[in-house]
């Protein structure tokens, strides 16, 4: 029993209602960007694979700068520059029976540096996935008569999604973790 000694602390005052709360909040931002970040990351897959040189060269350097910035720095980043009146709008925005911490101004900076990080990194593993599927793939589907957009959703996709489950769970939890960084803003 000697070795429970030490969690002593956990019972006292109100310690375990504190990390408890936090931990709830780590979830409820972890499940919105994570719903966020992979709609974007989708959308930035499909743009960096599009026939489009313009969209997929623009496309392609939006993950490359968020992929590589550290999150730390994108989130310090954008809390500095969002500007008060965005921040004044998502508090005005937010429903009352919001949680605290999403009421907060602040949670726009931190929300936005996890998704747009997260959604840079899923986009490759995305466009990995995609990619990764033989040629004769997209080839039956066109000799099927789809076009582009319909061979994509229809075979493309639901294939390379499949393969692409053990990397995106992989970012999912990294990203879940991430969200302790959002206190560096004072989102507590």
């Amino acid at each position: 029993m000697t070795g429970f000694a030490a969690f002593g602390w956990l019972t006292e005052g109100n310690n375990l209602r504190f990390i408890l709360e936090g931990f709830l909040i780590n979830l409820e931002i972890a499940v919105v960007a994570i719903i966020l970040a992979l709609i974007a990351g989708l959308g930035l897959a499909l743009l960096r694979l599009s026939r489009n040189r313009v969209l997929s060269v623009a496309a392609g350097v939006w993950v490359d700068v968020f992929r590589n910035l550290p999150l730390l720095l994108l989130i310090l980043f954008l809390f500095l520059w969002i500007p008060q009146s965005a921040r004044d709008t998502w508090e005005d925005v937010m429903p009352s029976w919001m949680p605290e911490a999403w009421q907060s101004g602040l949670m726009l900076a931190g929300l936005s540096g996890l998704v747009l990080y997260n959604s840079a990194v899923l986009a490759e593993i995305m466009r990995a996935g995609i990619q990764s599927l033989p040629r004769g793939q997209a080839e039956a589907a066109h000799a099927l008569g789809l076009n582009y957009w319909k061979a994509m959703r229809l075979v493309i996709l639901p294939q390379g999604l499949r393969r692409m489950v053990p990397a995106t769970v992989s970012q999912l939890i990294t990203l879940t973790k991430d969200t302790t960084l959002v206190s560096i803003i004072a989102i507590v």
